[in-house]
Formats: C-alpha cells, structure tokens, sequence
C-alpha cells in the first residue's frame, strides 16, 4: 500500500542535479536578498531567498543559492548515508528557476521544477520595456549611485534602481535591459523585492547548465512555454496531492492501478500571486 513517506522520498530523490555544460565565466558575481510575500491578503508571511547573479562576457546565471546549494548536498558521494546519520549540511531548496540570459544568443532560457517534473522554456531577452525616472531621482545603494527606472511587465509594474557606474545590463531573476546593474527592485504593491548584498568582480567562476538527473525525469527536460508552466504551477499549488495523482500512475505489484481518493486533498488556492501574472486563461 502507497504512504505518504514515500511520496516524500520520491521527491527528495527527484532534486538531484546532474553534468553540468560549461556557457561561460563569470566576470562578476552578484548576491541579492529576495523577499516576497507569501500571503498578500495579510502581508504577515514571507519567503525568504539568496539570490545569485552569475554575469559573463556572454551569458548570465541568476539562480537560488539555497536551492543549487540543497541539490550540490544531496549529490556529493555518500550523500544519503550522511543524511541518514544526520550529518548533511541542512539546506532547503527555495527558489526553483535558473535564468540563463542570452542563451541560446538573442534568447533566454529558463528551467523550473514543479514537485518531480522538470521544465525549460525559452523566453524573450531583456523583456522589459523601461521608462527612466528624472536624473534628479537618484539614491546610494551599496556606495553606488543609482538611478530609477519603471515598467509595466506582465501584469506587474516593477520599480528598478540601477547604477550607471556598472556598465552591465543585468540584474535578478529576468530583470535587465537597463543601462547598469540593477541593485534592487521591487514590484509596485511589493509583494516581490531584489535587494544587493554583495558583489564580486573578477571571480573566474564557471557559468553552466546543469541537466537534472532524476530517474522521474530520465534526466532531461520538459519542453514548454512559459504560461503554459505558470498555469500548471497554480494547479500543483491549489491542490499538490491532485497533481501528483493526474501525473503519475501508481500501481500495486500485481500491476493493479491504486486507488489515491484517500490523498486527493482540497483545493485551497494559494495566497498569493507569482511575479507574471499573464497566464489566465491557460
């Protein structure tokens, strides 16, 4: 008989990251304090996050430094072993996404997990269609100069302070596309909010793309788009026992399909709305 301990185990299992392809090398690394609210009826409970912003002459890697951290534990020889021992570093995965900006070139390529499927998406780059505040709209952050830029993109409108000084058009997560770095941003009701914490030049470290390596997955992605994830995320958030069930068939040894009524749950819409609000309708 199926038990939840088990679906918890196929998840865990699921995390695995695999071989890394190497894009580039990192001329600056970037961390951000990513803050967002996971119940904006009342704004009392939030999400925290480390955000990483990997930026080569090339191509960029923003991604979670809780969860890369989470699946680079649970991969290290020996892994369960040390979990079972209670050994393993404690860490929790976060944040899903890993944003590969300008690749391919002219592109973006975003991969997302949603319990033990595992997505990839390509989406346009630079996106974001900004209007600069006055000059005289400037603040420090981090000892920088920084100047504001707006936009309305995908159902929010985002506020943006980016340093000229740093002649790099990047920024968290998809945000970029303004003459400098970005060193925080936040989203007009600020449910969403990037902040910098640190940045290094000159790092040398590798930019790569990591395949997962779940048996769930056969080690590749899922093809899709972008709505089409999006949409598919508020389902598994509304009723994640539900998804599970319409996902995978579960069969007893004697190749009888079990029955999962017992688990199928309630729906209870989430909180709280993602950052691009333009899938209705999926």
């Amino acid at each position: 008989m199926f038990r939840p301990k088990y679906l918890l185990l196929l998840l865990s299992l699921a995390a695995l990251p695999a071989v890394a392809q190497r894009l580039d090398e990192a001329v600056l690394v970037c961390s951000y304090d990513f803050r967002w609210s996971q119940d904006t009826v009342t704004l009392e409970k939030w999400g925290e996050d480390r955000i990483m912003l990997l930026v080569g002459p090339s191509v960029s890697l923003s991604y979670s430094y809780y969860t890369h951290a989470a699946d680079t534990v649970a991969d290290a020889p020996g892994a369960v072993l040390a979990a079972t021992a209670g050994r393993a570093p404690k860490y929790t995965r976060r944040s899903e996404w890993y944003v590969y900006k300008n690749w391919p070139q002219g592109k973006m390529t975003v991969t997302e997990n949603i319990a033990t499927d595992y997505f990839r998406y390509t989406d346009e780059l630079r996106p974001q269609r900004w209007t600069m505040a006055p000059d005289g709209d400037t603040c420090r952050i981090a000892g920088y100069l920084c100047r504001r830029a707006e936009c309305q993109w995908r159902g929010c409108r985002w506020r943006a302070w980016f340093a000229p000084e740093l002649a790099v058009s990047d920024g968290p997560w998809k945000l970029g596309g303004l003459p400098g770095l970005i060193l925080r941003a936040e989203d007009e009701r600020g449910h969403y909010r990037f902040t910098l914490t640190g940045l290094e030049r000159g790092s040398g470290r590798a930019i790569e793309f990591v395949r997962p390596r779940s048996y769930m997955s056969g080690g590749t992605w899922q093809d899709t788009d972008r709505r089409k994830l999006a949409a598919a995320r508020l389902r598994y958030l509304t009723n994640m026992v539900r998804y599970l069930n319409l996902r995978y068939a579960t069969v007893t040894e004697q190749g009888e399909e079990l029955n999962f009524d017992f688990l199928k749950g309630e729906d209870t819409p989430p909180r709280y709305d993602f950052a691009e609000r333009d899938y209705a309708g999926e």
